[in-house]
């Protein structure tokens, strides 16, 4: 008798529309998550990307001095305390005009001239993880030009990643997160 109560119940009106109910909720759910996670991630992308262009206007006049100075000490230093900056995880200096000798400079995940990720370790290195270098780079390229002139002696390129991006979101997501709960 208990057999034919419960496939009864498995029949019944009530038991289907809670197995459609709870079908589209959890749809929508998971639709909505889904989306929020997406536009957090492009959120998270465009404020990496502003980032770099604000650290690119920042140090721009030192490095395009020091550069021009042929001061390595002090490009040295500009490039260092740039690098401490936790958004990035590269930066690669290099010459563009061979009339002016640049020395060229890399420190953490760049791309190489054939677009293959390189890390280039640095003993000054502080506070980047291999887990913020993760994932494929995001680079911001500028042309860096001789002081009060425009003449280009060199090519800066600033590097993020994916895994910067995500370290971004994670709060965001899973501070929100309970939409499934």
């Amino acid at each position: 008798m208990k057999k034919s109560k419960d496939a009864t119940f498995r029949n019944s009106v009530a038991y289907q529309l809670l197995k459609v109910v709870f079908a589209i909720y959890f749809f929508i759910s998971i639709s909505i998550t889904l989306g929020h996670m997406f536009m957090e991630y492009l959120t998270a992308k465009e404020m990496v990307v502003r980032e770099l262009s604000l650290l690119q206007k920042a140090f721009e006049d030192g490095l395009s001095t020091s550069l021009f100075d042929m001061n390595n000490d002090q490009l040295d230093s500009i490039v260092h305390g740039m690098y401490n900056v936790p958004v990035l995880v590269g930066i690669k200096i290099e010459s563009t005009n061979p009339k002016i000798p640049v020395t060229p400079i890399s420190i953490g995940a760049i791309l190489d001239a054939n677009a293959t990720r390189q890390t280039i370790s640095d003993e000054h290195e502080h506070g980047h993880s291999s887990v913020s270098a993760g994932g494929s780079l995001i680079e911001h390229t500028f042309p860096i030009y001789q002081p009060n002139s425009q003449v280009k002696i060199a090519k800066g390129t600033l590097y993020s990643s994916e895994g910067v991006i995500f370290s971004l979101c994670r709060p965001g997501l899973f501070g929100s997160s309970s939409v499934l709960l």
